[in-house]
């Protein structure tokens, strides 16, 4: 019977070949279009949700207060404050330290570049993250001053196929490196982006560090304990900045690690952030299935007429309400199953 169901209905779709191409061909497009965004929102919702603890993984971010009574809102913290944090409060469990060091030469033999994507981390990195290390220790690496940790594609830029651990780089034409170890390059869904790391000794011991606590211009991400109340951690972390900078007029608090992508914000007002556009190409998504299905039902019952002779004649030999719809079922499965 299903056989029998299938072969009237290829002939039915062969002989009307404009309109059975029309249906498929808008239905095809719209799905194209729809599973496109929707590959791309899916994209956009991944952002670092590859972090082994992403739930507990947070930011900490700033609201600052001036003469206005709006507050400043910046991502930035004093360079200082992670590891006091820390030893401070108990529902942090770890921290690590992030900023960008800007260009730098690198020279090794004959070839010289000038590098970007580069940042000064705490040795933690690796224990709160989830960057894939393919040579290295992750628990001692990034320990010891003199040290950097490199990308795959570094990696080949300068030795090619030859093993890059225990081999030194030039850095500014002064100082050498020695590479303890190779990272996979972060994947895209990654709002910490880098090439090349390097210890927290690098700042530390240039001429940019400050022990100020009203400098705000480091990265500073923190695990917290499972369960614990954002609201009282936040509050703890401005109380013992409190102690630590007289007359602190900032409130800090945990922005989610998979969150800042879609919802950071920056400045006065909070904006709602790029989660704005997943909202709009979702909404586009469902309004493009939305005509292709109105567009689908109309050619379907612009040829009700043509098949009404059609279905008079197979009730008249025997056919059932039931095979009828199951008939119909049966183009419509067909003609999706094409477009899709």
């Amino acid at each position: 019977m299903i056989l029998k169901n299938l072969t009237h209905t290829l002939r039915f779709l062969l002989k009307q070949k404009n309109i059975t191409i029309t249906n498929i061909f808008g239905l095809s497009i719209s799905l194209a279009c729809a599973l496109f965004i929707l590959l791309w929102v899916e994209h956009e919702l991944s952002y670092d949700n590859f972090h082994p603890d992403y739930k507990n993984l947070n930011r900490i971010e700033e609201e600052q207060y001036y003469s206005s009574a709006e507050p400043y809102h910046v991502n930035v913290t004093p360079y200082p404050s992670g590891p006091i944090w820390m030893s401070e409060i108990p529902e942090i469990t770890a921290q690590c330290r992030v900023t960008f060091t800007g260009g730098l030469l690198f020279n090794y033999e004959d070839s010289k570049y000038f590098e970007n994507g580069i940042l000064a981390v705490d040795s933690s990195f690796f224990q709160m993250f989830g960057f894939e290390l393919l040579h290295g220790d992750p628990d001692n690496i990034l320990n010891e001053p003199g040290t950097m940790v490199i990308s795959e594609e570094i990696a080949e830029k300068y030795f090619g196929k030859e093993n890059a651990i225990g081999k030194t780089i030039k850095v500014d034409n002064s100082d050498l490196y020695t590479i303890t170890g190779i990272v996979k390059k972060p994947p895209k869904n990654s709002i910490v982006r880098f090439d090349i790391l390097f210890p927290w000794h690098f700042i530390e011991s240039g001429p940019r560090y400050s022990d100020s606590w009203g400098n705000n211009s480091i990265y500073t991400f923190v695990s917290k304990q499972a369960g614990s109340v954002d609201t009282i951690v936040n509050r703890k972390i401005t109380e013992v900045t409190n102690k630590y900078k007289e007359g602190n007029t900032i409130d800090f608090m945990l922005a989610p690690m998979s969150k800042i992508h879609l919802h950071s914000y920056f400045g006065y007002g909070k904006s709602p952030g790029a989660i704005i556009y997943v909202y709009i190409f979702s909404a586009i998504a469902l309004f493009v299935l939305i005509i292709a299905c109105i567009n689908f039902m109309n050619l379907s019952t612009a040829r009700s007429s043509i098949r009404a002779k059609e279905i008079g004649l197979r009730k008249v030999n025997g056919a059932t309400r039931k095979s009828l719809i199951q008939q119909n079922f049966l183009e419509s499965f067909i003609k999706t199953f094409i477009s899709t």
